[in-house]
């Protein structure tokens, strides 16, 4: 005789499930700001399974080995968000790093769990239920919910839901990260076009070459940027965007000096994410202008083989630790070469 109990049981699991998957439905038809969607996806979480706190952390981009609380719920909410986790610490971290579920009903007595957080945030858990964000093969993040309200504890199916719904949010990141690919692809394709058409255009150098080097700092989300000329064996600072540019202006330096002199020296383009451990970085700038530079992005202004000197970018505005990224070379090596042209087009 079947057992009418577990066939209940599974029934409402479903009907539980459609319900929350009809809600998020909705959600991503009426919202086009991905965080806006992730959030409402988290008042879907606390509410489908019954929890005091609840959190969505996505793994960094620029830094894979870093949890990021992206979307918190709950009580200590904005002392969490944005707080950052190493991948293989914690209950969250062991489940990104290995993409299997958990259910924890005594953390304290858990050795992966992270009693300093607690501390921190005065927040106690006493029970966890986390699982992978993933699609296919890319994982994303993970979603934890702490401190089912009521008697009960976290089940099977418990993992189950929040799999489904852990599911559904991985579509959304995914869709809106290949949105913005295209978004940002397109942006970068239209700014190097607007370049080679004022390229084509009658103006002065200097307005000419201002509009390329700010339009390539915006690209990168630079706080500020330069185009140095090589002259014989030292680089002289033209262009100088950002709150040093007055102070900078015609400033000489060796070409033997720093990041750009290396550039300018090899004709090799470079990502710098930390110029703390590059031991090319002399610091020699920074005490001139009073600007802290972070991370660096430099490329040649080469024509015909010649190296007429360098443009770089400072500082990513839109990563916590200012960083830039290698993929952006292709486009900022392009900026440097439409530079180039520039200054010989008004030379010769």
């Amino acid at each position: 005789m079947p057992d009418t109990e577990v066939y209940r049981k599974r029934l409402n699991y479903f009907r539980r499930a459609l319900e929350y998957l009809n809600k998020m439905s909705f959600i991503l038809v009426e919202n086009m700001d991905v965080t806006e969607v992730l959030d409402q996806v988290m008042d879907i979480v606390i509410d489908a399974l019954n929890a005091d706190a609840g959190s969505l952390l996505l793994i960094d981009k620029i830094n894979p080995d870093e949890l990021i609380f992206t979307v918190t719920k709950g009580i200590k909410a904005d002392h969490l968000k944005g707080y950052r986790l190493p991948i293989n610490v914690g209950i969250a971290g062991n489940v990104a790093k290995n993409g299997k579920p958990l259910i924890v009903q005594s953390p304290k007595a858990d050795k992966r769990y992270c009693e300093y957080i607690e501390r921190e945030i005065d927040y106690k858990a006493a029970n966890i239920l986390c699982v992978p964000v993933y699609l296919a093969e890319s994982m994303y993040g993970v979603i934890e919910v702490v401190n089912r309200m009521g008697e009960a504890t976290y089940s099977a199916e418990d993992i189950e839901l929040l799999q489904t719904i852990s599911n559904f949010a991985a579509c959304v990141v995914e869709n809106f990260r290949l949105r913005d690919e295209i978004i940002q692809e397109s942006r970068k394709l239209q700014t190097l076009m607007d370049n080679t058409k004022d390229l084509t255009k009658e103006t002065k150098l200097e307005e000419l070459i201002l509009k390329i080097i700010k339009r390539a700092s915006e690209l990168m989300n630079g706080e500020a940027a330069s185009v140095i000329l090589k002259e014989k064996k030292e680089l002289v600072f033209y262009i100088v965007t950002g709150s040093a540019g007055e102070k900078l202006k015609n400033v000489r330096i060796s070409i033997n000096e720093g990041i750009a002199g290396y550039v300018a020296r090899t004709g090799e383009s470079l990502v710098v994410s930390d110029v703390r451990k590059d031991q090319r970085f002399t610091g020699k700038i920074d005490k001139i202008s009073g600007f802290q530079t972070k991370s660096v992005i430099c490329a040649p202004m080469i024509f015909e083989d010649k190296i007429l000197g360098v443009i770089e970018v400072i500082n990513n505005k839109k990563h916590l630790e200012r960083k830039f990224q290698e993929v952006d070379l292709k486009y900022f090596e392009t900026f440097a070469e439409q530079c180039a042209i520039a200054l010989v087009k008004y030379v010769s």
